[in-house]
């Protein structure tokens, strides 16, 4: 049973317990929301899974392939493009900019060939939230705002909180030390499409019954791709 003396609070020195309308950042939860936009605009005839990355880029951009397999987009969705989880050891993520993300994958050696082993990428998400930018000309916020959240109703789901929503952030601890919670779109940089979302209980618990197909809304039509595997492994 809940009670106000064994619930949580918003931080060790806050009054505020936690509850359905506390914020909080998801982390890698945000990619869920990459894979629902980018099951967008496949529905839409877009973009397709089985697109090479390079098809999206300028043919002067070199990206790492295997013996001349390229990674594709839905390599990159499923954990399986043969990336690191991070490019390297970072101080701060904040401090890795596009740039940078793209020379790394310019001389990357990959070690297998793309969709034969799932290893978790942040830094395959991250590329995927950038290459979908760039197919719609739109900032990866504005993309999933419009195409994902307002379609879902989550109206306390978003990359940078509002100073109401602020009064409402959980603070997380790593060692006793207390973690800043306001990573924001600025702040997280090329990975926000893979660890920027803040949202609540309230609208995780609709997002939850979204996913489960218990919901009509206009993206219902995206979820037979979520689900579809895109890899088969015998």
């Amino acid at each position: 049973k809940l009670t106000i003396e064994n619930c949580l609070w918003l931080s060790k020195k806050s009054s505020i317990p936690i509850n359905l309308f506390t914020e909080f950042r998801l982390g890698p939860v945000s990619q869920v929301f990459t894979s629902i936009l980018l099951a967008y605009f496949v529905n839409e005839g877009q973009i397709n899974l089985n697109d090479p990355v390079s098809k999206f880029l300028p043919k002067s951009t070199h990206i790492v392939n295997y013996e001349g397999t390229e990674i594709t987009i839905g390599d990159l969705a499923t954990h399986t493009s043969g990336l690191p989880d991070m490019p390297y050891s970072l101080s701060s993520r904040a401090s890795f900019s596009v740039s940078q993300m793209y020379r790394f994958l310019s001389k990357y050696t990959l070690t297998r060939k793309p969709g034969t082993q799932y290893e978790y990428s942040n830094l395959g998400y991250a590329f995927l939230s950038n290459l979908l930018s760039r197919l719609l000309k739109q900032s990866y916020s504005d993309l999933a705002l419009h195409n994902v959240m307002d379609p879902l109703s989550l109206k306390d789901t978003s990359f940078l909180l509002s100073p109401e929503q602020k009064r409402r952030v959980s603070t997380g601890y790593d060692g006793g030390k207390g973690v800043s919670p306001y990573l924001s779109e600025k702040i997280y940089s090329v990975f926000i499409g893979s660890g920027g979302v803040y949202s609540t209980p309230s609208d995780m618990l609709n997002f939850l019954s979204f996913n489960l197909g218990k919901e009509k809304t206009s993206l219902n039509s995206v979820l037979p791709i979520m689900q579809k595997a895109y890899h088969l492994y015998y």
